[in-house]
């Protein structure tokens, strides 16, 4: 099933940067980092873009930078509030707490 690009038209770049999120964070943590399993639900950091950067609030930025962070939106725990239903709307359920642009 694919989105309909007319009811949304920044899903393929979002959806593409979301996976490069992943990729350089997988990367960071398994080969600059502890490399463990561990560290991918403690690691204070990920990577953003232009398109994640405008998503998370951030300034914009230039390629891809890493950013301090609280929580990722890829392994947020299922006993997290915003998980349960009626807690939280979807918005709150993606959007991670980004703290600050690191160089």
């Amino acid at each position: 099933m694919t989105k309909d690009a007319a009811r949304f038209p920044t899903w393929t770049a979002l959806r593409t940067s979301r996976e490069e999120e992943n990729e350089r964070f997988l990367a960071s943590v398994l080969f600059d980092g502890a490399g463990s399993v561990e560290s991918l639900f403690t690691a204070r950091h990920t990577f953003v873009d232009a398109t994640l950067a405008q998503l998370y609030g951030l300034p914009p930025v230039t390629g891809w930078q890493r950013v301090r962070r609280r929580t990722r939106t890829s392994f947020r725990p299922t006993s997290s509030p915003a998980c349960r239903p009626g807690s939280a709307s979807p918005s709150t359920r993606r959007t991670p707490s980004v703290l600050a642009v690191t160089s």
